[in-house]
């Protein structure tokens, strides 16, 4: 069968060209030679038959003339049949010629590895560069595809559903050559949540001293309290040293009067705020200033105050030890 595209003999079995790839179209139906051959010899037989039997009746000849023709008929039709013999033969040859297979020289293809994602929508395109005829050797796994046009051939993969990798090979043959083509797919990506815990905020107060009488910036006469503690996860959030007030007799805590230096159930309170620069930091003396006169005592008094750390809307650490003095007007 020879190809429109190139001009090149394939054999009759073959649906694409063996040398350039196109696809090729069966011949439509004709008469061969071998069957005109004998078309032709039966109809000179017939002709010359005729003939000879209207000379004998025409002439009226005698038999040695009968004999004559006989002879010449006979080695006329020798003659005719050997013709046709020959041009089967002829015929023979040629299609044989046609249908000897071209073996190959060399077989390479344009990827010996393919790579197919998880996804069953991604397509691989192989181009396979042979100057004969070539087929698939070792066939495929179920969850690989390919389909062949000409010299190219397409291939994907179904959707890979596990987390795991697969893979899998394929060859392409051609006489004595071969080409072994690997195929992987990824897996499935695992997507992970993770859950971040945040340590909760901790303090522990270590030591509290107290400076009576001294004065602030405004020159407002009270106490300078300094404080010792370490702060654990809070790092760059502020929170607040607080002092809390208490009648020493009544073991009560001092009522606020006027809304200043007070706890938000109106008692008597001072603080000062702070803010760690690290997860584990380290305070001295962080200073809270409680003026005498928002004691609201009008009469010497014995009284106490405790230290206490807040953050975060709750307290981070547990009260300080009591610390005692007396108030005078």
């Amino acid at each position: 069968m020879r190809c429109k595209s190139c001009g090149k003999v394939n054999p009759s079995t073959s649906q694409f060209c063996r040398h350039c790839g196109a696809k090729l179209e069966p011949k439509s139906s004709t008469i061969s030679p071998t069957v005109k051959i004998f078309g032709v010899l039966g109809l000179l037989i017939a002709i010359l038959f005729g003939l000879g039997m209207a000379i004998n009746l025409n002439s009226g000849k005698s038999g040695d003339k009968e004999e004559d023709l006989s002879a010449f008929l006979a080695a006329d039709s020798v003659a005719v049949v050997e013709e046709a013999e020959e041009a089967i033969e002829e015929e023979e040859v040629v299609e044989d010629e046609a249908v000897v297979e071209r073996t190959a020289t060399y077989l390479r293809t344009s990827l010996t590895q393919l790579d197919f994602s998880a996804d069953d929508g991604e397509y691989i395109d192989v181009i396979v560069d042979c100057d004969a005829e070539w087929n698939i050797g070792v066939g495929t796994a179920s969850w690989v595809h390919h389909t062949r046009s000409g010299n190219t051939l397409t291939l994907h993969c179904d959707d890979n559903t596990s987390t795991s990798a697969r893979t899998d090979w394929f060859t392409v043959t051609s006489g004595d050559h071969s080409q072994r083509i690997n195929i992987r797919q990824s897996g499935k990506e695992v997507t992970t949540t993770t859950t971040t815990t945040t340590a909760e905020p901790k303090a522990s107060i270590t030591k509290v001293e107290v400076e009576h009488n001294v004065f602030n910036d405004a020159n407002v006469k009270g106490m300078r309290i300094k404080v010792n503690f370490n702060v654990q996860n809070l790092r760059g959030e502020q929170g607040r040293c607080i002092a809390y007030f208490y009648n020493t007799n009544s073991g009560k805590a001092l009522v606020d009067t006027n809304n200043d230096y007070n706890t938000t159930d109106g008692k008597v309170s001072a603080s000062s705020y702070f803010t760690p620069r690290y997860d584990n930091t380290d305070f001295t003396a962080q200073q809270i200033f409680m003026p005498y006169k928002e004691l609201h005592l009008s009469v010497e008094t014995s009284c106490y105050f405790v230290v206490q750390l807040y953050a975060k809307g709750k307290f981070i650490s547990s009260q300080s030890d009591k610390v005692y003095f007396k108030w005078t007007p």
